[in-house]
């Protein structure tokens, strides 16, 4: 070959070359796929390691501030698990001061004057901040800390629920197949199970068993909401079930804390008899375990019963 000629690129040349164009088409279309994955994970390392910003609190009195603070996330939830718990100290004199003057303190987050106003109480100051519920304390009173967290610990309801008539009928008095109560959880939560995770109970497979006792014939709606772990999952009833109603299918992915999950509601139609009721819930997909908490086949955030009349 002379210096002038130049060689056809080869079929192993072609085949390499192919292969990198395939190698970078598929990356791009994983990394297109799973955009909002990829930002949530990145948002994560961020938090860890940098630090999550603190809230900046500043309250004002005729004009002038009266105290300036910062206060973190929190992982404690109001009764209804709406709003964070979170408290801060003023000091004995600011706190006097601000709380008999409340109706005239304005409140700033973060440089922004806010609508939302010094609320005083028994004991303590409150403002309703969107996501927070922020709590002054005076001094050095943390008795006052542990019986507001005791408060809205005892106040906070189950996803189970009942509501109308139907209620002084029929009363719920066994399960399996069901956790205990859990969460809310801040999506900053280091364990993947319970990061971001709503109010609920997880149910395992291969079906969460419910026992009723009815006084007397009752007929009722029973409304079930769980967070499957599969599109393709299905969710069977049985038991005294005249007709289920599917009104979420679990087609559509919700990421939660990063991880996904399908939303899946049914309405059931029941006839409870007088004297004892089983209704089960089958999964048709679960996490294969030989423990019972291993075999996780959705996390229930609501199982109402109301009166089918409604």
């Amino acid at each position: 070959m002379t210096p002038h000629e130049t060689s056809e690129p080869g079929v192993a040349d072609v085949l390499r070359i192919a292969a990198v164009v395939l190698m970078a088409a598929l990356a791009g279309t994983y990394f297109w796929l799973n955009a909002e994955k990829v930002s949530y994970a990145l948002d994560q390392l961020r938090t860890l390691s940098g630090g999550r910003p603190a809230n900046e609190i500043t309250l004002s009195l005729d004009g002038r501030a009266a105290a300036r603070f910062r206060f973190p996330e929190s992982d404690l939830f109001d009764a209804r698990s709406a709003r964070q718990l979170n408290f801060h100290r003023l000091d004995e004199a600011a706190f006097d001061r601000l709380g008999a003057a409340a109706e005239r303190v304005e409140v700033a987050l973060n440089g922004a004057r806010t609508a939302a106003p010094l609320q005083a109480a028994r004991g303590f100051l409150h403002i309703e901040l969107p996501g927070h519920r922020l709590h002054l304390l005076r001094g050095d009173d943390l008795r006052a800390m542990a019986l507001l967290i005791d408060s809205h610990n005892r106040s906070r309801g189950d996803v189970l629920a009942c509501a109308g008539e139907i209620c002084q009928a029929v009363r719920l008095f066994g399960t399996s197949g069901i956790g205990p109560v859990d969460g809310p959880f801040l999506d900053t939560d280091l364990s993947p199970l319970r990061r971001g995770m709503p109010r609920g109970r997880w149910v395992y497979g291969p079906a969460t068993r419910l026992d009723f006792r009815a006084s007397m014939p009752a007929r009722a709606w029973i409304e079930v909401e769980v967070l499957g772990l599969t599109p393709d999952q299905e969710i069977r009833f049985v038991g005294p079930v005249r007709k289920v109603t599917v009104t979420a299918s679990g087609q559509e992915e919700v990421l939660i804390g990063g991880l996904p999950f399908y939303l899946k509601r049914y309405v059931a139609e029941v006839e409870f008899q007088e004297g004892d009721n089983q209704i089960s819930l089958q999964y048709s997909r679960y996490r294969a375990a030989v423990r019972e908490t291993e075999r996780r086949a959705g996390y229930l955030t609501l199982l109402s019963i109301r009166d089918a009349g409604e």
